[in-house]
């Protein structure tokens, strides 16, 4: 397989690499087939916080409903793997979220960030006794 850097591109000083997709799809498959017992758990994870957002997100037109998407992000050179849910539209985090007899809140704080930090102590949790019981085994 060949792999090609397609773009370079340089913004605020930071450098980024936009890689073909090929390399994308090779990390990911060998991320679910060498740790699956860590990355299907985040991703699960993930797609529960993207699908209840969805379900509550307040919207006027639904492009910042259809802006959500999740991903799995590999860094080699730190050694860390992540879920990552993001959304496309700019304006975003300015979108307010109301409860009945409630303040307003930001929805993507009310939504995203709290339930996701709820899910990752669970996670960290499960992740941490499954990884226990397979050095056990090993």
């Amino acid at each position: 397989m060949t792999v090609r850097v397609r773009e370079i591109t340089v913004k605020s000083g930071k450098a980024g690499v936009e890689v073909d997709r090929n390399l994308s799809r090779l990390v990911k498959r060998m991320v679910d087939q060498s740790i699956p017992h860590i990355s299907r758990p985040m991703q699960q994870a993930i797609d529960e916080v993207k699908a209840d957002a969805v379900a509550k997100w307040p919207t006027r037109t639904g492009k910042s409903k259809r802006g959500f998407y999740t991903t799995l992000v590999v860094n080699l050179h730190q050694s860390e793997l992540k879920a990552v849910l993001y959304n496309r539209v700019p304006y975003v985090f300015f979108i307010r979220y109301q409860l009945p007899f409630e303040p307003r809140r930001h929805a993507w704080t009310y939504l995203v960030t709290a339930p996701a930090k709820r899910k990752t102590k669970r996670l960290v949790a499960d992740i941490g006794s499954d990884l226990v019981k397979l050095a056990g085994k090993g």
